[in-house]
């Protein structure tokens, strides 16, 4: 029996914030990994009508379903922070 070392490769996360910060109200992103699933947090103006499912459908469409997260929680920022976050 012969072993052989296979090298973990994590999903690019740098794609999908990068890509998530273009979005027209987004303010901040974080992602990250958790297993095999890319998981993310985005900050938008309290003005914003983006949802996590319009976020992840942007997403699959521009990055595929690999660079996806599986689950974006929005925080929605307003006054003071919002204008020290832009």
């Amino acid at each position: 029996m012969q072993l052989q070392v296979v090298e973990h490769q994590e999903p690019e996360t740098s794609r999908t914030r990068d890509y998530l910060q273009t979005i027209h109200g987004v303010l901040n992103v974080d992602v990250w990994t958790s297993g095999d699933k890319i998981l993310a947090r985005v900050e938008v103006n309290d003005w914003s009508i983006l949802s996590d499912t319009d976020l992840r459908m942007a997403c699959k469409k521009k990055l595929g379903a690999k660079l996806t997260p599986s689950l974006i929680m929005i925080e929605r920022i307003i006054g003071e922070r919002q204008r020290s976050a832009a």
